[in-house]
């Protein structure tokens, strides 16, 4: 399974709302099939994403949830660093 900072590299793109990573700080490894939902740890059921990406999408499928806005994005990335955002 390895961590974000095995799967981190500049320029990655958020898997749940498709944005810029902008440092290994503010990324996760997140499971597409959630493993309260039957997925499991394999790498092909793992995603790298934002933090406040992953803990949006909880144990939802995809479809299940609507897809995070840039705005969102940028809100939450603000609220990280000012350290009102804590995940």
């Amino acid at each position: 399974m390895g961590s974000a900072k095995n799967w981190y590299f500049p320029g990655c793109t958020c898997g749940i709302c498709g944005h810029k990573i902008l440092s290994v700080d503010h990324a996760n490894l997140d499971h597409i099939t959630p493993k309260s939902k039957g997925g499991d740890d394999d790498d092909s059921n793992l995603q790298i994403s934002h933090r406040w990406c992953n803990q949006y999408k909880a144990d939802f499928l995809e479809g299940e949830f609507k897809k995070p806005t840039f705005a969102w994005n940028i809100k939450c990335l603000a609220l990280y660093k000012m350290g009102l955002l804590k995940i």
